[in-house]
């Protein structure tokens, strides 16, 4: 079935309300935390949902901190993304809505504008860019259903040696009935025993590039459905970055495919890297430290970084190894991409993607003196310069450059700020205690009434 609705306007979604029967109908936005976000209304009265889908809704200040400020914000209904929710037990249709200020100006605070802005002021550059993620995550599950108790990794393994394989199968046929451009899904390294009673195991589902704006919702559907997926099989899942000591962490690892006049330009004709490559690669080295305010946003992030497990730890960049920050991977059926492997799948993906593409735009000024300056950082044998290890030393680093993100608008100073307050609020806990308490945290959940 298809969930992804060709609906262009009001009145188009008011016949399809009609005709199919559809009992609720969901306004629907990115939070900060990168979650989705609604406000559902009941269908019953038409004349109501007009109502409704010709003005605005208000919803409380939930992007920024309440310590920043109370900015209470209007829903508009747009018609970019409409879908029926698969998991309704009764007919659900979401709209996804643009955010506005009491002006009717857009929010400059919420994720999708900031990321919007970022994009603008890259293809002044004339180059854009498509994303792909890599979204991993572990099911947890009693261990009386495991058939094969070996802990072994299990990469690309399948059923049954993999439980949750189904589970992963009909995300992927979910996503790709919601519009949504999957590349392929598979076991990951992960599998071991969480607690006495529940095994953990690991997979992963990889999105091909699309636009950015695009992409970044395409991730943030991409966990609801696996989420929903799991309440359904009645499982866990989770996303942290890691989910116990010296064990495989969930990255979200992102692809960028660089076009030309829609012609990808991430390498010459005689295969080796562009100049737009070594620009973009310069970009993301210079603010990969900074980078993981948005990337490494959760309390245990810093703990899958430091694991070195198929994770980056220095700033560095090549082409094999995975324990590098910035790889140029093997070409297969989609286009050369630049993989950007720092991101952990709690990622705050709008404002990372915002950010990524800041990095990239500073990156393409520097084009008299990217490839030598990129040299000094080429995968060795020796130890290159660190990622931060902490949350405090990303926030010195994003202090840093501070003035790149904010300028032309693109990051508003308020939206920093309130990141600073929430990472600075994290307890410093044993590890076994933050993953107790955070499990199944994303961060950067604002609200205020």
């Amino acid at each position: 079935m298809k969930f992804k609705l060709e609906i262009n306007e009001k009145k188009d979604l008011i016949k399809y309300i009609k005709k199919e029967k559809i009992k609720f109908l969901s306004l629907s936005y990115v939070g900060v935390d990168s979650n989705l976000k609604s406000l559902t209304f009941v269908c019953n009265d038409l004349d109501y949902i007009n109502l409704l889908l010709s003005s605005s809704v208000r919803i409380a200040s939930v992007f920024l901190h309440e310590k920043i400020s109370v900015q209470p914000a209007l829903l508009f209904p747009s018609y970019e993304r409409v879908f029926l929710n698969p998991f309704s037990t009764h007919p659900m249709v979401h709209i996804l809505c643009k955010i506005k200020d009491k002006t009717h100006s857009l929010s400059p605070y919420a994720p999708d504008t900031i990321l919007m802005k970022a994009n603008e002021k890259l293809e002044e550059t004339g180059i854009k860019v498509k994303v792909g993620g890599e979204l991993e995550y572990y099911v947890l599950y009693n261990k009386d259903e495991m058939f094969f108790p070996t802990f072994k990794k299990q990469y690309h393994s399948t059923s049954p040696f993999t439980l949750y394989e189904s589970m992963r199968n009909e995300a992927l046929d979910l996503l790709s009935h919601l519009g949504i451009q999957v590349k392929y899904g598979h076991s990951e390294s992960g599998k071991l025993m969480f607690t006495k009673n529940l095994v953990a195991e690991q997979h992963e589902v990889e999105f091909l590039p699309t636009p950015v704006l695009q992409a970044a919702l395409d991730l943030v559907l991409g966990r609801w459905v696996i989420c929903n997926l799991a309440q359904k099989y009645k499982v866990h899942t989770t996303f942290a970055p890691i989910i116990k000591y010296n064990s495989p962490g969930n990255g979200l690892h992102l692809h960028l495919e660089l076009l030309k006049n829609t012609k990808n330009v991430v390498k010459t004709k005689k295969n080796s890297l562009s100049s737009y490559s070594f620009q973009a690669i310069a970009g993301l080295l210079r603010f990969s430290p900074s980078l993981c305010v948005f990337g490494n946003a959760h309390p245990l992030s810093y703990y899958r970084l430091a694991s070195k497990k198929d994770t980056p730890s220095s700033i560095s960049w090549g082409e094999e190894s995975r324990k590098e920050l910035i790889r140029i991977p093997l070409q297969d059926i989609t286009p050369p991409t630049i993989e950007f492997r720092a991101p952990d799948g709690c990622a705050v993906i709008p404002l990372l993607l915002a950010g990524v593409l800041v990095a990239l735009r500073y990156g393409l000024k520097m084009a008299k003196n990217s490839k030598k300056w990129t040299s000094r950082f080429y995968f060795q044998e020796k130890e290159n310069q660190n990622l931060p290890q902490t949350h405090k030393k990303a926030i010195k680093e994003l202090n840093k450059m501070r003035k790149y993100y904010e300028e032309e608008g693109v990051f508003p100073k308020e939206t920093l700020d309130s990141i600073i307050l929430d990472l600075n609020s994290y307890e410093n806990l044993p590890l076994s205690s933050l993953i107790n308490r955070y499990l199944f945290y994303f961060p950067f959940t604002f609200s205020s009434d």
